[in-house]
């Protein structure tokens, strides 16, 4: 249930890409994130999905060179959480 919620909240990101297939390296990065060991990079998102002896380019272009807005990534997050949230002000925690 967990991870159906995380996918239909990443669902959410479609706006910010202008491919399909940058919204699923992205999120597939995203999934890997969460499931690596140790500090949180790309690498090792990688590595998590099993994906250590494959041509890693791609996925660096999603950040160097793909055109996506980090604010579009927030949106679905926000009006997903902002409901649970009772008051003005939400919390925000980074790690």
């Amino acid at each position: 249930m967990l991870l159906q919620t995380l996918l239909s909240v990443l669902a959410g990101w479609q706006p910010a890409f202008e491919q399909k297939r940058s919204q699923l390296r992205a999120t597939a990065q995203v999934l890997g994130s969460l499931v690596s060991f140790g500090r949180r990079t790309l690498s090792r998102a990688l590595w998590a999905q099993g994906r250590q002896q494959q041509d890693w380019s791609a996925d660096y272009k999603l950040h160097a060179r793909a055109e996506w807005r980090v604010a579009d990534l927030f949106q679905p997050i926000l009006e997903r959480a902002l409901p649970w949230c009772g008051g003005r002000y939400g919390n925000v925690a980074l790690g």
